[in-house]
């Protein structure tokens, strides 16, 4: 069993990432995926700081995605970034994730994946039809209304979005 937790829309907002990075732990999130739009290559290091493997795509936001990926071959470790769309397998469940909505469901139409996540629209949502989801996790940032994430649970097949002000 694996949780994964997804993030997106960051937009440079660490006091919210921190808060949201503690829940992460208590939640017992052993990787996390990010939608894209952290925006400056500075949050990386945050992302880093969870001690996790990260896996993340660029967002419309993003600034120097060269820096960016310059930095996770030669300072960070624990971060993929696997430019505007990431496939990934973890423990049976193909997921693919990036950044904009209208791509991510029309990958969620052809049925090839168990899990696409996006972003960009920092609303959350979920969508689960035949045993796959097409999640958006909100926002980190928080402009759009309360900063969000969500976490899956491979061995339940079960997805739920945290929001920051309903956690203690």
């Amino acid at each position: 069993m694996m949780k994964i937790g997804i993030i997106s829309d960051t937009h440079d907002n660490i006091r919210n990432f921190d808060k949201i990075k503690e829940l992460l732990k208590r939640k017992e999130v052993a990787i996390l995926i990010h939608c894209g739009d952290y925006c400056a290559s500075f949050m990386l290091f945050h992302l880093e700081s969870l001690n996790l493997p990260v896996h993340g795509v660029f967002g419309n936001g993003d600034g120097d995605r060269y820096l960016m990926t310059k930095l996770t071959y030669t300072n960070l470790k624990n971060i993929i970034l696997h430019g505007d769309l990431g496939e990934i397998e973890i423990e049976g469940k193909k997921i693919v994730f990036l950044h904009d909505q209208k791509l991510a469901e029309g990958l969620f139409a052809k049925k090839e994946y168990d899990l696409v996540c996006h972003g960009h629209i920092h609303k959350p949502y979920l969508i689960k039809e035949e045993e796959r989801h097409l999640i958006c996790p909100g926002e980190v940032m928080g402009m759009k209304g309360v900063p969000s994430f969500c976490v899956y649970n491979t061995q339940d097949n079960h997805a739920e979005i945290v929001y920051l002000d309903k956690e203690k």
